[in-house]
């Protein structure tokens, strides 16, 4: 089984925050954001803050879906990213 997951800059609404609009409250499930071209000139004038989003974007997937930490470079106590199932070994490698 294999997943792709690419997370979003243009739709999400926390680049907005680390593109410097601290009007959008991201409390709120459904977050109001400038429109889809004011979002898109953003992220041409701000690439680093892309960037930053999408290292963020990963780490946050990888800490709290399968447990692992970048600092230590390990996964958590609950050992998300290697785990025995059925007798098989799986490893996560990065």
């Amino acid at each position: 089984m294999r997943v792709a997951l690419y997370p979003s800059a243009v739709h999400g609404p926390i680049i907005q925050v680390m593109y410097g609009d601290l009007s959008v409250d991201l409390s709120e499930r459904f977050s109001r954001t400038p429109g889809g071209r004011e979002r898109a000139l953003r992220l041409a004038r701000e690439p680093v803050a892309a960037a930053d989003f999408f290292r963020f974007s990963f780490e946050i997937l990888f800490r709290f879906l399968l447990g692992w930490h970048f600092v230590p470079g390990m996964s958590d106590e609950k050992g998300r990213m290697s785990r025995r199932s059925r007798g098989v070994s799986t490893y996560l490698l990065l």
